[in-house]
């Protein structure tokens, strides 16, 4: 199952920090983790491969597109982009989208929004796990 997630939110609000857990969590190397912005996409190996993409330089649709973006949206794993508001047009339609606000210099609030199916049931399972932890 591909899912796509769109990651949004100020310089130094943790996107990539946000990557490295997720990606750790799913059995990749921590280590190997890093802000792709002057390569514009990285590719890991965990329990499914993880692509994280960095559009921040991104200077057109276009030069995304070129990466192969939609080969990696339909193919197996799951896409994290940075900066996805600059590429939103790219995007698959089902897709979580998640803007980390910072708070304080050591919190972040992080607000996910599911748009379709998929992104749906992650963002149910997610508020359960939640719930579930807070009680």
């Amino acid at each position: 199952a591909t899912l796509t997630i769109a990651l949004d939110g100020p310089l130094g609000a943790g996107k990539t920090t946000f990557v490295r857990a997720l990606a750790t969590a799913l059995g990749a190397d921590e280590h190997s983790v890093a802000s792709p912005t002057f390569v514009l996409i990285h590719q890991y190996q965990g329990r499914q491969p993880i692509y994280h993409f960095d559009a921040y330089r991104i200077r057109s649709i276009e030069e995304f597109r070129e990466l192969g973006c939609d080969e990696y949206f339909e193919g197996p794993g799951i896409s994290l982009i940075e900066w996805a508001q600059k590429v939103s047009t790219c995007l698959p339609a089902d897709r979580l989208e998640i803007q980390i606000e910072v708070v304080s210099h050591r919190s972040r609030q992080f607000a996910f929004q599911g748009r379709g199916p998929t992104a749906e049931t992650v963002v149910r399972q997610v508020a359960q796990t939640l719930q579930g932890a807070t009680n």
